[in-house]
């Protein structure tokens, strides 16, 4: 995959990560705030949603990768949604360092179970594409 490739597939992840993310706080924010209907969500929030949107799309585009090791590509994907998590949503929020350690825990069991949802679904996918290869004899036992 060239360089062109790899930036746009990026891009358009970060767009979609951003909008998914955004779409969700402002769902759990109306779910929280029943009687209050003016909502809204701060400036410098959507600036770390979008900043945890570009380290997960590069990840993302990272992970797509073939001439690296598949498992050093999936190690440095963890390592840049760790990192962006913390950077994005437990250092903004003031935490102390248990409460870092908790939500890097909750952050690796949700990413334990996407990721293995996601190689399930790639699995199923790539089964129900193949073609099955036609049946030759080899041999021509008569009786």
């Amino acid at each position: 995959m060239n360089a062109k490739k790899l930036i746009k597939k990026a891009l358009i992840s970060t767009c979609v990560i951003f909008t998914v993310i955004t779409a969700a706080y402002m769902l759990v924010l109306q779910i929280i705030n029943i009687s209050d209907s003016s909502a809204a969500i701060e400036a410098g929030r959507v600036l770390l949603f979008f900043l945890f949107s570009c380290l997960l799309a590069i990840a993302n585009a990272i992970l797509s990768i073939k001439q690296i090791h598949t498992a050093i590509r999936y190690i440095i994907h963890y390592s840049i949604f760790i990192f962006a998590f913390s950077t994005c949503f437990c250092i903004p929020n003031k935490m102390n360092s248990t409460k870092i350690i908790i939500g890097i825990t909750i952050a690796t069991a949700g990413y334990t179970v996407i990721m293995l949802l996601i190689a399930f679904f790639k699995k199923r996918l790539l089964k129900s594409n193949s073609t099955p290869e036609k049946y030759e004899k080899q041999f021509n036992y008569k009786r």
